[in-house]
């Protein structure tokens, strides 16, 4: 899950996270690349470990 708070201009409160995305590669100590759909290809991929959140789901 992805940390996107106050990435977005808005007036409607945005979710805390969204995902989950795939990791594709670790990027040294602290930061992961993550595969990201196409509608998010502008934006950067990777990630300091800060903005990632484990995905555990609904049971």
């Amino acid at each position: 899950m992805l940390n996107l708070r106050g990435a977005f201009k808005t007036k409607k409160p945005s979710p805390r996270y969204i995902g989950p995305f795939q990791i594709v590669d670790r990027i040294g100590e602290v930061a992961y690349r993550l595969a990201l759909p196409l509608p998010m290809s502008g934006m950067h991929d990777v990630f300091h470990v800060s903005q990632l959140r484990k995905f555990v789901p609904d049971s």
